[in-house]
């Protein structure tokens, strides 16, 4: 059974490009999709990973709902034996 959040201020938060918080709602209708630093790294930086963090529902005070976030991360890496390297021209800050 699906239950409306209690707590607006939970969610997906973001740092834009101009380095500002930002809440983040995704349809329900939507998937959201996060590319992480390994694909940066082997991009040299051409692609992007996005500093995000989720915040949980805090329920109101006094009542009793009682809520739980749930995802569903999925990893796709290298293989131990790949040896991820920055691209040649480039360094780990770009």
């Amino acid at each position: 059974e699906e239950i409306p959040c209690p707590d607006p201020a939970a969610g997906l938060y973001i740092v834009d490009r101009n380095g500002n918080d930002c809440k983040v709602d995704i349809p329900a209708d939507c998937m959201a999709i996060q590319l992480g630093e390994c694909v940066q790294i082997v991009t040299a930086g051409a692609v992007q990973a996005t500093p995000h963090c989720v915040r949980g529902a805090v329920p109101p005070p006094g009542s009793n709902i009682k809520v739980a976030r749930i995802s569903h991360p999925v990893f796709i890496d290298t293989t131990p034996q790949h040896k991820l390297k920055v691209p040649e021209g480039t360094t780990r800050d770009d």
